[in-house]
């Protein structure tokens, strides 16, 4: 399973075999509502979803379709999100692909 990881200020993306964690090497993010649906759409190996609280109680559909696709959607605090994202002002919503 791909998971992003913040620690110490160091953004990054690991993966985790059997309690074992290991870097990941291919695996990039995208951000932003439209960008990430549009993946989804089209059958693009989405790993995992993160959202901030804001972005899921503005979103309840998007997410829920989401579910219904059987993808993973995380939690992140908008801290956490600033820290990884190269936008600006984070949407709120990023995927590991």
């Amino acid at each position: 399973m791909v998971r992003l990881y913040i620690k110490n200020d160091e953004p990054g993306i690991k993966i985790n075999f059997q309690s074992q964690t290991k870097k990941v090497h291919g695996a990039f993010i995208i951000e932003g509502k439209r960008l990430i649906t549009t993946a989804v759409d089209y059958k693009a190996d989405v790993t995992t979803i993160y959202v901030t609280d804001l972005f899921q109680k503005s979103n309840i559909k998007l997410i829920n379709k989401f579910i219904n696709e059987k993808l993973t959607i995380e939690s992140i605090a908008s801290r956490q999100l600033e820290k990884v994202s190269l936008t600006k002002t984070p949407s709120g919503i990023i995927a590991i692909c």
